[in-house]
């Protein structure tokens, strides 16, 4: 099996994200490509539960793109998931027989436990990991709380995600009160060590550090303050989109819905009493090639 490549790809509700690893040694492995395509399946998904049309074909394209360097790497297992957007739309038995007729490739809608349990997988991959970590996943379309409970891993799923949030917003007060649902599941365990990962983690991140070349390796294991987020939360809702896209490290394809993902944050760390989240760059695409390089085994 040495040296076996192993594929993962992950259709997000703002972005489709791909990664290809080299098994090493029969347990870890070699990061060798990764890609993002910012391709917003979960578009107007609150307003009803359907895909568009043009949002399917956005994916679509971006997965053909995709399947460009699957093919050159030569890999050899492939899973590709589908998480928020895809599970609660109605015509998803649709967008999988397209994505199958136009791509050849076979997209298998992911519950949420089992996308909780990939995620939480890869987040702790290579991150110092204590008893009271919690993992958290702003999402476009939902966020996950994921955390190590005595009966096995914890999740808690809930509704509320940076493109959802955008499209339909929630005052402080009542985001509050739909985040709540899971926070009063994991207090009595605070104060805990939040690990984050997904966009909204990742572009803070990149804005308190004034990249403007995104780089994973030095993203991951970055702690976030909660002054710093709450900071950068004040100054983006005071600006313009315009504005927001001057601004260095901050992708121009998130300046409109990075201060909802912030505000989930926010709440998330007052509600849980932590002063810092621990970046992680490695989630459900890490846990996915965890997972195959265990089942290989």
């Amino acid at each position: 099996m040495h040296n076996k490549k192993l594929g993962a790809v992950d259709v997000g509700t703002n972005s489709i994200r791909m990664l290809i690893g080299e098994v090493q040694d029969n347990k870890s492995f070699k990061v060798l490509e990764t890609a993002r395509n910012s391709t917003r399946i979960g578009q107007g998904m609150s307003e009803q539960p359907l895909l568009r049309t043009d949002a399917m074909e956005r994916t679509i394209a971006g997965l053909k793109e995709f399947k460009l360097y699957l093919n050159d790497n030569k890999v050899d297992e492939l899973r590709i998931v589908a998480t928020s957007a895809v599970r609660d739309s109605k015509n998803k038995q649709k967008f999988i027989q397209l994505v199958k007729g136009e791509t050849g490739l076979d997209l298998e809608v992911l519950t949420g436990e089992e996308e909780a349990e990939l995620t939480y997988l890869g987040a702790i991959n290579s991150l110092p990991v204590q008893s009271n970590s919690v993992v958290i996943d702003i999402g476009g379309g939902s966020t996950e709380y994921i955390w190590q409970g005595a009966s096995g891993i914890q999740l808690c799923s809930i509704n509320a995600g940076a493109v959802r949030l955008f499209e339909k917003p929630l005052s402080k007060v009542e985001l509050k009160t739909t985040l709540n649902s899971a926070l009063e599941k994991i207090k009595p365990n605070t104060p805990v060590s939040l690990i984050g990962v997904g966009g909204t983690v990742t572009t803070a991140a990149l804005v308190e550090l004034k990249m403007k070349e995104y780089n994973p390796l030095k993203t991951h294991g970055f702690k976030l303050t909660y002054s710093s987020v709450r900071s950068m939360w004040q100054e983006l809702v005071e600006k313009e989109i315009k504005e927001r896209r001057k601004i260095v490290g901050l992708p121009s394809d998130r300046a409109d819905i990075i201060p909802f993902g912030l505000e989930i944050l926010l709440i998330s760390m007052e509600e849980l009493n932590a002063n810092e989240i621990i970046v992680s760059e490695e989630g459900i695409m890490h846990g996915i090639i965890a997972r195959l390089i265990h089942e290989l085994n």
